[in-house]
């Protein structure tokens, strides 16, 4: 007699008890086939992975309750359902809420084609691979970012990443329980106001708040440097930055004409300085355009950023009646780095910029009243 099939779609990058409590129990239903999460596609909502896709369906095939592995490229199952037809899928009931609470549906609707039927078991309490992360030093934790990037070039136009401002480390609570079905990929974090990087108790109230971030959230982390004044200061800063595990920063370019040229120098200064102390090539150094430098003056500022070395481009939304879409094809061809638009004022418009020439979105600069209104529109506030 042959025994139905039991669709189970899992990361599987940090195993634990957890995932065999529901392999155990998955396996008394019939053959368990595990649809395990590519890399891109694990990247693409949660984290970057550990172990590449390889290593892991590895791992998983050796596990004794299961029948077969088949790689899922996306978070949506349906492609994968419709292969298969299972009889069942099982999945923990910890995601009714959440980023996944659309893919639960959809798998309800697709499997009342054939009759199917979606099993809920208890989530197992306690653990879960997002706790193993937060507690592991990660010692190349720097590179994330990038790492990031490299894994989704080929989908980041048409699902860019989605990076979050943030000016305390209180913010990494709110983001992480109250906003739960935003998919966020990185942080960056800012002062409300700026001191020079020679003062001292600003360099270390600045490290402090990095450090307290970093423990509480796996997310990688910009740093937004604001305006350099001393290439030396800001140059040793970077190292200490990099030491400590962030992904990159980003430099403000002056919006003042007659300081303009000057900014572009001590930009330049600071990214050749680094680069020529540091090793690291996955430490990205972006450089922020404010929407306020006139559109003829962008093309020039990006060309000289370029020669001197930085990784990215931050532009901010362009004011009404500019023609973006020729902005970009113009800022793009002289500098087809990694290009990242500020200015997003609501998570929902990322839905509506997704596919426009960007690899990457700023939700910009909330604070924590309007998280937590954002939070309690969508029936998320507690």
């Amino acid at each position: 007699m042959t025994r139905p099939n039991v669709y189970l779609g899992m990361c599987a990058d940090l195993i634990h008890h957890g995932h065999i409590n529901i392999l155990r129990e998955a396996a008394k239903y019939g053959n368990v086939i595990v649809g395990l999460l590519t890399d891109a596609a694990m990247a693409s909502y949660k984290r970057f992975p550990h172990l590449p896709y390889e290593s892991r369906k590895e791992i998983v095939e050796s596990i004794k309750y299961v029948h077969k592995v088949l790689p899922q490229y996306t978070l949506d199952y349906s492609d994968n359902l419709e292969l298969i037809r299972p009889e069942f899928v099982m999945h923990g009931d910890d995601w009714k809420d959440g980023i996944q609470a659309t893919t639960r549906m959809n798998i309800i609707r697709q499997l009342e084609k054939w009759n199917g039927k979606l099993i809920e078991v208890p989530y197992t309490k306690g653990i879960s691979s997002t706790i193993i992360q937060e507690a592991l030093p990660g010692p190349s934790r720097s590179g994330r970012l990038k790492s990031l990037l490299v894994l989704l070039e080929g989908n980041l136009q048409e699902n860019p990443l989605t990076i979050i401002d943030i000016s305390s480390p209180l913010f990494v609570d709110v983001i992480r329980n109250k906003m739960p079905h935003v998919s966020v990929h990185a942080l960056r974090y800012y002062h409300y106001k700026q001191y020079p990087y020679t003062d001292t108790d600003f360099v270390n109230f600045s490290i402090l708040s990095i450090q307290e971030i970093l423990r509480n959230t796996s997310y990688p982390l910009l740093h937004s440097i604001g305006l350099v004044t001393d290439i030396n200061a800001t140059r040793d800063y970077l190292i200490h930055l990099q030491a400590l595990g962030v992904s990159g920063v980003t430099f403000e370019l002056d919006d003042r004409d007659d300081q303009r040229d000057d900014c572009l120098k001590l930009i330049a200064g600071v990214v050749a300085g680094f680069r020529k102390i540091s090793t690291a090539s996955d430490f990205l150094l972006f450089a922020e355009i404010p929407a306020t430098v006139p559109e003829k003056e962008v093309l020039a500022a990006i060309a000289v950023l370029a020669a001197n070395g930085v990784s990215g481009i931050v532009i901010s939304c362009m004011p009404a009646g500019t023609d973006q879409a020729d902005l970009l094809t113009r800022i793009k061809d002289h500098f087809p780095e990694i290009l990242i638009m500020r200015g997003i004022q609501h998570p929902d418009t990322l839905t509506r910029t997704s596919g426009t020439g960007y690899d990457a979105f700023f939700m910009e600069k909330y604070d924590r009243s309007m998280l937590y209104a954002f939070s309690a529109e969508h029936d998320y506030a507690g």
